[in-house]
């Protein structure tokens, strides 16, 4: 017998050593128990956290589908940015056993999240309190399917309380819509609360509340950056008028028939529109998009001219192919000049580098699809990818010259071999990020995501590591934004539009505390701003951008000069408590039952481990 008691107070003493970093949550899912019907079905899930790489492994048995493992991956992303943590030197083990092959997948995705908030706290979570929902980058929770069935496992093995994602809470039943919140407490004492995010299910699941730190937008203004976007409209408006007039007076000059005249005539006039726009938001002070709105005048008007020489031109194919040979030999002399190592005297000249590489590959890559364009003789699209590459071209020029606006005494040695890694790890989690995606929705966003995936890895593969860093953002920040979207039958436009940009400040103001200026960050933001009424899904898109910009900007910082620093958000953590639901003698029984489970799950998480060590080992 004593050696009996012994074990038991070993077992219960180890269990309290891993308290720290091991916890266990019950997954609700759905099983198809025949055609066109599901049963709901729980089984517990177990996650460690222990010193590590910032490696994912996921043990489950049966084998199940990828899809747990993406969502396992995703879970600990969202975890470790909500618990504002560096999970890089920390590896998470999720072990799931079941009798149902079928059951994990994206609909797990809020509770994994959740586990691996908890295992990083250090806190237990309510074994009385069950999730259903998918789970997405920005740590809001999706919808799934089956709720009602889930609902009725959940009560069946011992929940008082059931979170659900926002909306989902309408069922079918007899073809009568019904709302299971009211189903659920009136036939089973179930409390059904909708989340809608993990921030809002963790302080249910755990007590605790996680909240990130509310960022004003008179907090994150810089008059660095205003000087410099100032500095930069004023040439770009200036170039702008110049053009505009030089190709109204070239027009006037012209003397082309109707059906070709009309389509210049109309360019012009978007030329003049967009010049005016700019104009008007320098007025407010909004430089970034007074500069960008002078670009697209720019594209316009040099566009306009090309097209105009391109009908007066008595061999309009042999102008064609010198216009590109002519933007071709033009940008590959700016890169020529520019493309090698620089010393810095400023940090901040690091991104506005950055930036000019960017721009000139992505003339290059304009300049691709103008021959393609060429090839298939689409002669008219061929100018206008052309036309833009070389404006775009001439952006990076007037980018370049940013840098004698800034002065400092940290230096650092420009060079984008400094980027192979860093860029590397980008396109893998934008992968990872995409794949997560794919499982769960599919829309043009999400096509968008994956050109930008193929162009970044293209472009590591020939060295160009600042545009596939580029690139990997655009595609991971596109994949986040579909994610968020595929809730907005549940959430409105405008608190998805409040919850990007405050994400987007938030990421600014943590770049703007370690003494950086995260010029494109905060560039994006206010452009975002002049598309929130017109074209509401091009403001959100430049809101992702602007976060995840706001984030290389820290990257960049620690690539050159070998100082790492958090890109993580600051949050508050305080005791949240919500009326209990049970009767005291429940309570006690409840405890009672949770010693004995964690003894049990001591001796099947050693067995467990010990089994899953041994398959690594061999791995």
């Amino acid at each position: 017998m004593k050696p009996l008691i012994l074990t038991l107070i070993t077992l219960i003493l180890v269990s309290s050593a891993y308290a720290g970093n091991m916890t266990m949550i019950h997954l609700v899912g759905a099983d198809k128990i025949g055609e066109n019907v599901t049963q709901g079905v729980v089984l517990n899930l177990y996650v460690e956290m222990k010193e590590g790489n910032g490696r994912v492994f996921v043990d489950t048995f049966p084998l199940t589908k990828m899809d747990t493992q993406a969502s396992a991956r995703m879970a600990k992303e969202v975890a470790c940015n909500a618990m504002s943590l560096d999970c890089s030197k920390y590896d998470f083990f999720y072990i799931l056993s079941s009798d149902y092959p079928s059951l994990g997948g994206p609909s797990a995705g809020a509770a994994m999240t959740i586990a691996t908030m908890a295992a990083i706290q250090g806190v237990d979570i309510n074994q009385d309190v069950f999730i259903t929902g998918t789970i997405n980058p920005s740590g809001s929770i999706g919808p799934v399917g089956s709720i009602l069935e889930k609902a009725e496992a959940a009560y069946k093995n011992g929940a008082s309380i059931f979170l659900i994602p926002k909306g989902n809470y309408n069922v079918i039943i007899n073809n009568e819509t019904i709302d299971i919140r009211e189903k659920a407490l009136k036939d089973w004492n179930l409390h059904i609360i909708e989340v809608d995010d993990i921030y809002e299910a963790y302080k249910y699941a755990t007590n605790y509340e996680i909240s990130k730190k509310v960022v004003s937008s008179e907090e994150i203004t810089s008059k660095r950056f205003n000087d410099a976007m100032q500095y930069l409209s004023d040439s770009l408006i200036s170039k702008a008028k110049e053009e505009t007039s030089r190709l109204e007076r070239k027009f006037q000059l012209s003397s082309l028939p109707i059906k070709y005249s009309d389509p210049i005539k109309e360019k012009l006039t978007q030329a003049k529109e967009e010049l005016d726009e700019a104009k008007s938001l320098y007025k407010s002070d909004q430089y970034y998009s007074a500069a960008s709105y002078s670009v697209r005048a720019l594209i316009y008007s040099n566009y306009a001219s090309n097209l105009l020489d391109f009908h007066e031109n008595d061999d309009s194919k042999d102008y064609v192919m010198k216009e590109i040979l002519n933007v071709n030999d033009e940008i590959s002399s700016f890169e020529k000049m520019f493309i090698k190592n620089y010393t810095t005297d400023c940090i901040d000249d690091i991104e506005v580098y950055a930036v000019v590489i960017g721009r000139i590959m992505e003339a290059e890559d304009l300049m691709n699809s103008s021959r393609e364009a060429y090839e298939k003789g689409d002669y008219e699209s061929a100018l206008y990818l052309l036309s833009f590459a070389q404006v775009r071209k001439n952006t990076a020029y007037e980018w370049l010259t940013l840098t004698n606006e800034f002065s400092g005494n940290q230096s650092a040695v420009f060079s984008q071999d400094n980027l192979k890694v860093l860029s590397q790890e980008r396109i893998a989690q934008s992968k990872d990020y995409l794949n997560y995606a794919n499982y769960l929705t599919s829309s043009s966003l999400l096509k968008e995501a994956e050109n930008h995936l193929l162009k970044a890895e293209e472009a590591y593969s020939k060295g160009q590591y600042v545009f596939a860093l580029f690139e990997a953002a655009y595609a991971r920040s596109k994949v986040s934004l579909t994610l968020k979207l595929n809730t907005l039958k549940e959430i409105s436009l405008e608190d998805i539009y409040s919850s990007h940009e405050q994400d987007a400040k938030i990421a600014i103001k943590k770049a703007e505390e370690q003494g950086l200026l995260p010029i494109l960050a905060l560039s994006y933001l206010e452009y975002a701003g002049s598309f929130y009424k017109s074209d509401p899904l091009v403001s959100l898109i430049y809101l992702s951008y602007s976060e995840e910009m706001a984030k290389i900007s820290q990257d960049l910082y620690s690539a050159f000069t070998g100082k790492y620093i958090s890109n993580l958000p600051s949050i508050n953590v305080q005791k949240f408590y919500e009326t209990s639901t049970k009767t005291e003698k429940e309570s006690i029984v409840k405890s009672v039952a949770l010693i004995v489970s964690g003894v049990l799950a001591g001796i099947g998480l050693s067995f467990a481990f010990y089994e899953t060590s041994k398959k690594f080992k061999k791995k």
